[in-house]
């Protein structure tokens, strides 16, 4: 029985370091918001694809990761699970890669270019419009 209770004591203060690291981590993005913000694995189970360029991740009810890839990712809107391609995490601007099943079953890699920290799903949708209107008024100039 005591082997059971020292378990279950282990699995608590592992789930509890995770949190708190996450705090920690989501901490640091509100205060660096456009610098590199990183997502540990764990906090990638909880997503939205907005496009084939935009993932929305949910931390809790008031506290949303915008991830934007470089490119346009084939397959990336219909995935159901990704994870970073090389490490236990995934960083904004230092040119990290996700890994994602697409709906035939294969692994695909996307390069991320930006992750950004929101507080709500409508303030990453404006973000994505503001950001796509800056493009294309930059390529009219």
């Amino acid at each position: 029985m005591s082997g059971f209770r020292i378990v279950i004591i282990i699995v608590v203060l592992s789930l509890s370091s995770l949190t708190a690291h996450a705090q920690i981590n989501l901490e640091l993005g509100k205060a660096r918001n456009q610098q590199s913000i990183c997502l540990h694995a764990g906090l990638l189970s909880n997503f939205r694809t907005l496009s084939s360029q935009h993932v929305l991740f949910r931390y809790d009810a008031k506290n949303y990761y915008l991830m934007t890839m470089q490119r346009s990712c084939f397959g990336l809107r219909d995935t159901s699970r990704m994870y970073p391609s090389r490490s236990s995490k995934v960083c904004g601007g230092r040119r990290d890669e996700i890994s994602f099943e697409d709906k035939l079953g294969g692994v695909e890699t996307c390069q991320v270019d930006t992750i950004d920290y929101l507080e709500s799903r409508d303030a990453a949708k404006a973000l994505i419009k503001e950001r796509k209107e800056a493009k294309k008024k930059k390529k009219d100039d």
